[in-house]
């Protein structure tokens, strides 16, 4: 089973529920606003296996958006896999495209 993020109506990263969950994991380590942080959790808590970024509030959605931009989620996300260098290898590049996608979701609305 994947687990899906949204961007906004015509971007989302799809990714394995392994990748998804630590995505979602390392974003509860990082994110500050309380109210984004309970839904994050709840979404984990629940085994929801979406997160529309459009759908946190204000403050949250800008601090996940600059997260994921910057890197800091595989950061964090880096120090949770337990299972080996391989293990680190294998989910780097979705990683990657995740923030590649948060980095264009930035630029489309600075414009």
């Amino acid at each position: 089973m994947a687990g899906t993020i949204f961007f906004s109506d015509d971007k989302s990263w799809a990714g394995s529920s392994s990748e998804f969950n630590l995505a979602l994991d390392a974003l509860i380590t990082l994110v500050l606003d309380s109210r984004s942080k309970m839904q994050l959790v709840e979404i984990s808590e629940e085994n929801i296996r979406m997160l529309d970024i459009e759908g946190l509030p204000e403050r949250g959605r800008a601090e996940v958006l600059r997260y994921l931009a910057d890197g800091r989620h595989w950061e964090a996300a880096k120090e949770m896999i337990i299972g080996g260098e391989e293990w680190v290898d294998a989910r780097e590049k979705p990683m990657k495209e995740l923030s590649a996608l948060a980095v264009s979701e930035l630029k489309a609305s600075e414009e």
